[in-house]
């Protein structure tokens, strides 16, 4: 009897050739990357871990969770590029865990992400504002999923800078170290 399944996903001839580049500069196959991705999902769309989870898998989804942000942020990228969005790559570290969500410099504009963890998943929202002065920022609420509730972790706030990236260091409430980064995502040029 096989141990592992086939499936087959079509991609356009750029797609693929992204995914593989990608893959590449990871040192990683692209079956892995596809794997790590489809890992991420998974456990974003299906019931809580089991409390007994073993560290190596969660490792490996908030790995996996990671190459994915990333992914989908190069591949958002590509898709606004000639839209003139600016995406920016948004990455959160919740006690080593962690995640890279693409957000786009939009006002309204927001996204929602999850951090896998054995005592709770971090959930992240992130909501693009602006200013008067047409200044703009991410305001993030980050919180613990409990039985019935979210129960909030922090909420920070971070600018959006054209031309280099913003980030905050600090520990939540429990003494998790949190890290949040902003950074403008760099587009290949298309020949």
């Amino acid at each position: 009897m096989k141990k592992t399944e086939k499936i087959e996903v079509r991609l356009s001839h750029e797609e693929k050739s992204a995914l593989t580049s990608l893959a590449e500069q990871e040192g990683r196959s692209v079956s892995d990357l596809v794997r790590g991705l489809i890992e991420r999902y998974m456990s974003i769309n299906t019931t809580r871990l089991p409390r007994k989870t073993p560290w190596l898998l969660l490792s490996a989804i908030a790995i996996g969770g990671f190459f994915a942000g990333h992914l989908a942020t190069y591949l958002i990228g590509k898709s606004h590029a000639n839209s003139h969005s600016d995406v920016y790559d948004l990455s959160v570290q919740f006690d080593g865990n962690g995640v890279s969500i693409p957000i786009l410099l939009r006002a309204g504009e927001s996204v929602e992400s999850t951090i896998p963890s054995s005592s709770g998943d971090i959930r992240i929202t992130a909501a693009v504002k602006s200013n008067p002065e047409s200044l703009s920022s991410v305001e993030l609420y980050l919180c613990r999923e409990m039985e019935d509730r979210c129960v909030a972790v922090a909420t920070p706030n971070l600018k959006f800078n054209p031309n280099k990236e913003s980030s905050i260091i600090f520990n939540s409430e429990g003494e998790q170290k949190v890290y949040i980064r902003l950074a403008p995502t760099t587009i290949p040029a298309h020949n």
